[in-house]
């Protein structure tokens, strides 16, 4: 499984000054472009900011990956585990744009260790 992702920003020596940016099912690591960079919501000065492509998206394993119809079947919890498989950093919640908001709420108790890592 292959996750695609862009960052933003310089991650301090800490680790712990990560945002990891969650687009919606159809949506990309590109996605909250807009939002990202110095002075701006997520404010690249101060944070290092990490966007996803959720499964079967952009850079992330998909379909077209030569599997065509015998690409496996995936839910939610599949979106979350493959973006909690990314580099351990410690760093801030997820910001999510919906669906992405329902990824987080629908596992939140199954990846709890996972975003008490990101909210630290």
């Amino acid at each position: 499984m292959k996750v695609g992702y862009v960052t933003f920003g310089k991650l301090n020596a800490a680790k712990d000054d990560a945002i990891l940016v969650v687009p919606g099912t159809s949506g990309n690591r590109h996605s909250s472009d807009s939002l990202i960079g110095p002075g701006k919501t997520f404010d690249t000065d101060k944070y290092f900011v990490i966007g996803v492509d959720p499964i079967g998206g952009g850079n992330s394993s998909s379909p077209k990956d030569r599997l065509g119809i015998a690409f496996p079947k995936y839910n939610i919890q599949d979106l979350v585990r493959a973006q909690h498989e990314l580099p351990s950093i410690k760093g801030h919640l997820a910001c999510c744009q919906p669906p992405g908001t329902v990824e987080y709420a629908f596992v939140s108790e199954r990846t709890k260790a996972f975003l008490d890592d990101l909210a630290k």
